[in-house]
């Protein structure tokens, strides 16, 4: 039994190609878009924790004006609107890292089938010899 070790390199080289366009592909069409989201739900909360720090008066006229201008956008903020942002937040977050988890598998295949083909090559430059 011979093995072609030509083909097994050609094989790895297009099996490397597709992992390299897989990475670019998910990097655009939903990798940026969800780290954009992600960093938008974060500028929120941070605005959230800067306006607590406010002093009372201030939230009062801010809370009595808001429910003067839409009484049920104020109510339906009041009762979802903190953990809706906290929960965005926190899937969001989760989201991130297992993309970030997903290319460094990724990137690591790939250098791990980079030296498969560097050894191969030897070989085959070896037998040719």
């Amino acid at each position: 039994m011979t093995i072609d070790l030509s083909k097994i390199k050609l094989d790895l080289i297009v099996k490397n190609r597709k992992a390299e366009l897989y990475l670019d592909e998910v990097r655009e069409d939903y990798y940026l878009p969800l780290t954009k989201d992600y960093q938008d739900c974060v500028r929120h909360v941070k605005k959230f924790i800067k306006i607590r720090k406010f002093p009372w008066y201030v939230h009062i006229g801010a809370q009595t004006a808001a429910f003067i201008i839409d009484p049920i956008g104020f109510i339906k903020l009041k009762w979802q609107g903190y953990n809706f942002l906290i929960e965005s937040y926190w899937e969001l977050k989760r989201l991130v890292k297992e993309c970030e988890m997903e290319f460094e598998a990724t990137e690591k295949a790939i250098e791990k089938s980079e030296k498969i083909i560097n050894n191969i090559q030897k070989a085959i430059d070896d037998k040719v010899e």
